[in-house]
Order: structure tokens, then C-alpha cells, then sequence
């Protein structure tokens, strides 16, 4: 139904690995191609026409930077190359996101009234869904199953709680598996 969605979220793993090496790399040359990937992949991201899914992957983006240079604070000297490179992804992406803001201006959803806007909303109460996903009549509260709808299955909380309960085992990888529970929850 969204296939430019989609398609922006697809750059997300690629992005994920031109940072890490954009930050890791001893290489100066492996550090400067990571770089020009960053901001390829941005620019391509934007040209899609996408932009809450930009924001969406730009966030998941900041939060590895950030996990990544709290492991090691040596990478902190990288981010500066790294946030220019997104800096001129977003220009190369300026051919489509300004048509896009410009059009937004335009757009109905500008004088939207509040109703409208919180049409769709998650009422808290769906929160039980993770615990409880049959607790409702109608699986949620409203009566969208298919937008309200967040259970995902008893894994990712059952892997959740289990990690938890296992903390003496994460070793050498304490850093990930808290990151790792930070993005499941």
C-alpha cells in the first residue's frame, strides 16, 4: 500500500553499515566511501517522497551514532564527517523535498481541526495488546484492528524479558543487547 515507505525504510540496514564503518574504519579511504554512502543513501531517500519515514530512519540513525560513540568515545571525532554527509544528502535530496513542503503548505491537512488530527491516535489502553492481545472484543480500543492493531506475537517480549533476566551472560556484548532492548521496546 505505501511502497515509498517502504522503499525508505529498505536504506535503513545499508545506512546502518556505511555508519558503522563511517565511525569504526581505520581506513581514511573505507571512512570516506562509508561517508559518501551516508549521504547517497539519504539523498535517495528523500527523492522517494517519504519524508516522516526520512524522520523515521534519521532518528534510528542518531540513536546507533549515539550508542555507538558511548562504546567508544574515540569515534566522537568521526560524527562531525558523518553529520556532514547527511547535511549534503539533504541537499541532493532538496530537488524533492522542497516541491514536498511546498505542497504541504497546500495541502488540506494544513487547516485540519483537532479531531482530524487525533483521528488514528493509539489510545494508551492498547498498550495492554503486548501482554493481553485478545483482552478486547475487538482485539483494540476504536475499531481499526488493522491501523490499532500492536501485537506482534509472544517472542519479542518473551526474548525482552528473557534477555533481562540473563544479564550476567551479555559479556562483550552489553552495549548491543541494551541498544537491542532500547529499539524492541
Amino acid at each position: 500500500m505505501h511502497p515509498n515507505a517502504i522503499a525508505v525504510v529498505a536504506h535503513l540496514p545499508w545506512l546502518l553499515v556505511a555508519i558503522d564503518i563511517a565511525l569504526a574504519s581505520a581506513n581514511r579511504r573505507h571512512r570516506a566511501a562509508a561517508n559518501l554512502a551516508v549521504g547517497l543513501l539519504t539523498a535517495s531517500q528523500l527523492l522517494l517522497g517519504y519524508p516522516q519515514y526520512v524522520w523515521f530512519s534519521l532518528l534510528a540513525e542518531v540513536a546507533f551514532v549515539g550508542w555507538r560513540v558511548a562504546v567508544d568515545r574515540a569515534r566522537w571525532r568521526q560524527v562531525a564527517w558523518l553529520a556532514w554527509a547527511v547535511s549534503l544528502g539533504f541537499a541532493a535530496g532538496a530537488v524533492q523535498w522542497i516541491p514536498t513542503l511546498h505542497l504541504l503548505g497546500e495541502s488540506t491537512r494544513e487547516t485540519a481541526d483537532a479531531a482530524f488530527a487525533e483521528t488514528g491516535s493509539l489510545h494508551p489502553l492498547n498498550l495492554v495488546q503486548l501482554l493481553a492481545p485478545y483482552l478486547f472484543r475487538t482485539r483494540v480500543v476504536g475499531q481499526n484492528t488493522h491501523e490499532l492493531g500492536m501485537y506482534v506475537g509472544a517472542v519479542p517480549l518473551v526474548s525482552w524479558i528473557w534477555l533481562l533476566a540473563n544479564r550476567r551472560r551479555w559479556g562483550e556484548f552489553r552495549p548491543l543487547v541494551w541498544a537491542w532492548i532500547g529499539f524492541g521496546f
